[in-house]
């Protein structure tokens, strides 16, 4: 979900399909229907996709589900957004040096598909130094950004402060970011992101995307993935709303959606 804080929101849609469950970390999934999935989105009026490098095969599955559609969604029927900086589970997996930046992006371009992306994050930018992502990175992503390979420029994590921290650093250099993705933050049991929005508006962010409304698979039905960090006291009182959503005939995937897009 995008909360918007511009004039410009005929721009981004309102729901955005994120394409990490491609990776298979939340339950086994077939090409086949990740493909069937991107284009019954489609059909239902998503136009928008996120994915990154660090998502397993999100990418190639992306970019080939979108190919095999391309007759009825051409590529100016939907934006897509991928990531740098991070590929794979460890520390050791983060590079945001500018020479892979500028590299990453032209792979993600290859593997969607595209010359062009509409959003490019630095990818949990917690895990490294804020020199490394103001100094390294951000700068080659708005220097592609000025050749029109990419759209808007971005930061995604999930500790707010950090996020705003260099929000407001990028800002007083001169460019404000123009995105930052959050996630888990607006959600049936966290609405800490709601505290933040003027701050990040007053850092120059136009626009928020609140991601993982199931809070990372703790409000799917059935229980949350085994590598879930919440604990036990939490996974009961899941499992209790479960039960009472059940109960009245419904679904506390359902309900933990709607309540992030209110």
């Amino acid at each position: 979900r995008y909360l918007s804080m511009s004039a410009d929101s005929k721009a981004f849609p309102d729901f955005c399909f994120g394409t990490g469950v491609f990776s298979g970390a939340y339950n086994a999934i077939t090409e086949a229907n990740a493909y069937a999935a991107v284009e019954r989105a489609l059909e239902r009026g998503v136009r928008m996709f996120d994915t990154a490098p660090y998502y397993g095969r999100s990418e190639v599955i992306l970019g080939e589900a979108l190919r095999r559609v391309a007759g009825r969604f051409p590529r100016e029927h939907y934006l897509l957004s991928t990531k740098i900086g991070r590929y794979g589970p460890k520390r050791v997996d983060f590079d945001y040096s500018a020479s892979r930046v500028r590299d990453s992006v032209a792979e993600s371009c290859r593997r969607l598909g595209v010359d062009k992306l509409d959003i490019v994050f630095c990818h949990d930018v917690e895990f490294v130094d804020a020199s490394q992502v103001l100094d390294e990175a951000l700068p080659v992503l708005f220097s592609l950004k000025d050749r029109g390979i990419i759209d808007r420029v971005g930061i995604s994590g999930y500790p707010l402060d950090t996020l705003l921290d260099l929000a407001r650093k990028q800002a007083e250099r001169g460019r404000p970011l123009d995105i930052v993705l959050s996630y888990c933050h607006y959600t049936l049991q966290n609405t800490l992101l709601d505290a933040y929005i003027p701050r990040f508006h007053a850092a120059g962010i136009s626009r928020i995307i609140n991601a993982s409304p199931l809070c990372m698979g703790l409000f799917r039905d059935g229980d949350p993935p085994e590598w879930h960090p919440a604990s036990e006291e939490l996974r009961q009182a899941t499992r209790r709303a479960s039960i009472l959503c059940r109960e009245a005939g419904l679904s506390i995937a359902d309900v933990a959606l709607r309540f992030s897009l209110q």
